[in-house]
């Protein structure tokens, strides 16, 4: 797969990022899976259009906590991960196995979120107003924890050896993690390149000097 740094920014228009992002989950198929890329494909972006991924938000208030922001912090990830790949040991990894691992890693927050409202006082006129704004549902949807919900998601339609397996269950790093768990974060982040790449791709497209 040619990839070319820049090409896939997110904007602020959903549509357009759905676009994007439906377009980079072909190509990597086609990578992956030559002829019969269509077949698995098609079906991923069918299922995702019956559910909020295209719409949702990133987060409730700590990054894109916005309509469409789920998708643009995606693409961001997308970004920083090319950049990446760029430096040893990175390098090595496979471009198409590390693109799925970034389209399907917060899968985990597809019906995650509702909109609601709060009040704020305007500070120019005084008067209290309603706000949009995005709180987690009562129920998680999937609930078997952040990485491997996504995880367990993206299994319905790819095969994840093992590489991509702990690559997706151990995005998030030290968050998320139990203390009996440390062995086998270690271990992953040891023998397997790409886990440390999606980690490293996902904490850089949460910070202000993302790409």
């Amino acid at each position: 797969m040619k990839i070319e740094l820049g090409k896939f920014v997110p904007t602020s228009n959903m549509s357009e990022n759905k676009d994007t992002y439906c377009d980079l989950l072909m190509t990597l198929c086609k990578e992956k899976y030559g002829e019969k890329a269509e077949s698995i494909c098609l079906p991923v972006i069918r299922w995702l259009e019956t559910t909020d991924f295209f719409e949702a938000p990133a987060s409730t208030r700590y990054h894109e906590p916005y309509p469409g922001g789920l998708v643009e912090h995606t693409l961001r990830v997308y970004n920083n991960m090319v950049e990446l790949l760029k430096i040893a040991p990175f390098n090595a990894c496979n471009v198409a196995d590390a693109t799925l691992c970034v389209l399907v890693h917060d899968w985990c927050k597809i019906g995650l979120y509702k909109r609601d409202f709060r009040n704020v006082k305007n500070p120019q006129t005084g008067v209290w107003e309603q706000v949009p704004i995005y709180q987690k549902v009562e129920y998680t949807p999937v609930p078997l924890g952040h990485g491997a919900a996504s995880l367990y998601m993206a299994q319905r339609f790819f095969h994840m050896p093992m590489e991509l397996a702990t690559a997706v269950r151990w995005h998030m790093g030290e968050y998320h993690l139990a203390n009996e768990e440390r062995s086998e974060l270690h271990t992953a982040n040891e023998y397997h390149p790409l886990v440390l790449l999606i980690q490293f791709a996902d904490r850089l497209a949460c910070t202000k000097y993302s790409v």
